[in-house]
């Protein structure tokens, strides 16, 4: 039927379990070093589950990372967290290192934090100060609108630049 790409797995798969997680974990009171922790266990046991892919792996030791710096009050970096990853994902298989697969899943990312992040910042910095104080005291309907037309582009761009850097 056309439809069996439904049943793949990816990393966009696993984040989105882990930050659906994350926000259950929250809401059902654990803290945020218990939240992080769980997030990480079942981060490992989806990843056991469905199969160390490439992506996958590279997905499961980037949440992973996040999670232990988040337990231990650090900030991830995504340079850092990218090449964790990395180290991760080779010393599973050092045959990624050939996979085309693993190699565009590493650049997709890669695209991501150093190609789309730029474009964020510039897009997003009120032009002048008077643009900033008109952002603070402008209505709540005004910002939520802003907040969505500002994630449609975001994601527009995110797509734009991943597939330039690709092709």
């Amino acid at each position: 039927t056309g439809t069996t790409h439904l049943l793949a797995i990816s990393g966009l798969h696993l984040q989105a379990l882990a930050l659906v997680l994350w926000f259950v974990f929250r809401a059902l009171g654990l803290g945020r070093r218990g939240a992080f922790a769980t997030v990480a266990l079942a981060t490992l046991a989806y990843a056991s589950l469905v199969g160390l892919v490439p992506s996958v792996a590279r997905s499961a030791a980037m949440t992973c990372t996040f999670c232990v710096a988040g337990m231990i009050d650090r900030s991830a970096r995504p340079a850092n967290t990218l090449a964790m990853a990395a180290l991760a994902t080779l010393g599973l298989n050092p045959s990624y290192l050939f996979d085309v697969g693993c190699q565009l899943s590493f650049l997709a990312i890669a695209a991501i934090v150093w190609g789309s992040t730029p474009l964020f910042t510039w897009w997003t910095t009120p032009a002048t100060p008077v643009d900033r104080v008109e952002r603070t005291f402008e209505p709540r309907w005004r910002k939520r609108l802003r907040g969505g037309a500002r994630g449609l582009v975001q994601m527009l761009v995110v797509s734009v630049v991943v597939w330039l850097v690709t092709l």
